[in-house]
């Protein structure tokens, strides 16, 4: 199939031909540019993630994983979640290799995940997880995808204390509120419309 693509400039189509090859063509002369090998690119990718292979500890793949792939190209905010992601997988999987990587002990994973951590924190560990494991299906390191139909589980969330304001914050408040302050229950404005009544003798 062929697919094509403008640039913001309206002058140049990226053409891909059955996703083997790239040709940059320039619309005004009319010729292709740059031509670039779809699986010279897979390969190249193939070396950043060098001697992993289906026994490679599934820590260190995601480890490499993130330095290929999100390093450089995400907020620094969220690379230390992914980072956060990395220790914990060590810290909770040690032994699991990459062919060990089943529906299973994802699950298991996760599961141990969830023990100290909410739901929402451990669906994000979720997702983190995922990408790095849908690589490792594509490259042929495991045989099936462990993620698909994943349980998310997690702790019980806190109940949130009630904040109150402080000295400082009430005044604020006070003092940028857009109604008119209250003086002996009735508002300003209704003692300018509403003058009191007198009892009449």
């Amino acid at each position: 199939s062929t697919t094509m693509t403008e640039d913001r400039r309206g002058l140049f189509f990226i053409v891909s031909f059955s996703f083997d090859f790239l040709f940059l063509y320039d619309m005004v002369l009319s010729f292709p540019v740059v031509c670039i090998g779809v699986s010279v690119f897979k390969k190249w990718r193939q070396l950043m993630l060098k001697d992993m292979n289906s026994e490679t500890p599934f820590y260190e793949y995601y480890r490499q994983w993130v330095d290929v792939y999100k390093k450089g190209a995400i907020r620094e905010a969220t690379m230390s979640k992914y980072l956060m992601t990395q220790k914990w997988v060590e810290k909770l999987a040690p032994e699991l290799k990459l062919c060990e990587l089943s529906r299973t002990a994802y699950q298991q994973l996760l599961n141990d995940y969830a023990k100290e951590h909410e739901r929402q924190t451990t669906l994000d560990f979720h997702h983190q997880l995922k990408g790095a494991i849908i690589d490792a299906v594509d490259e042929g390191m495991i045989g099936r995808d462990p993620t698909r139909k994943a349980i998310i589980k997690g702790k019980t969330p806190r109940t949130k204390k009630i904040k109150y304001l402080n000295q400082f914050e009430l005044h604020t408040l006070i003092a940028h509120r857009p109604y008119p302050s209250v003086r002996h229950g009735t508002t300003k404005a209704r003692a300018v419309s509403c003058p009191q009544k007198t009892n009449r003798l």
